[in-house]
């Protein structure tokens, strides 16, 4: 009997060694984060300023919040512009942040697109360490009141 719980505590123990190099193996390989995002700016004829964000994202990552701050330059004339800022996600477990820059293009008063170059420089909890870039693009038609967005963002380090 003694011998059947020494060899139950030696496979448990390989067991969990086997998983947890797995799991660091598998944390220093790429995971490609894809999502799409509602983003609010409560100020969008404004220069700069906060917006937040909800994300639909495939798993590891799931559903997530976002809230940042940008400041953005438009050429009244062509309607073409470009702003940076910055982020956090906000995760169940922990958080991910980063800084984006972007170009847009009005159409007309109210319709726009952007496309924008993201990069996550790291994170809390269990998002300690993580760092990416990405790319995605948004539309608004509501002057950019509201923005719908596709983003994929290739992170390692989760």
């Amino acid at each position: 009997m003694r011998k059947l719980i020494a060899l139950a505590t030696l496979i448990a123990i390989v067991g969990a060694l086997v998983a947890g190099v797995a799991a660091s193996t598998a944390a220093t390989k790429p995971t490609k984060e894809k999502c799409s995002s509602t983003i609010y700016n409560p100020t969008p004829t404004n220069p700069s300023g906060v917006y937040f964000a909800f994300y639909r994202c495939n798993a590891p990552f799931g559903n997530t919040v976002e809230s940042g701050n940008y400041t953005a330059t438009v050429n009244t004339t062509t309607g073409a512009g470009t702003a940076k800022g910055t982020f956090t996600r906000w995760f169940l477990t922990g958080t991910a942040y980063g800084h984006f820059s972007e170009t847009f293009q009005f159409t007309s008063a109210t319709d726009a697109t952007y496309k924008i170059a993201i990069k996550v420089t790291g994170g809390t909890g269990a998002f300690k360490g993580i760092k990416g870039k990405g790319t995605g693009s948004c539309s608004t038609t509501n002057g950019g009141a509201t923005l719908s967005c596709k983003v994929v963002v290739e992170q390692t380090g989760r």
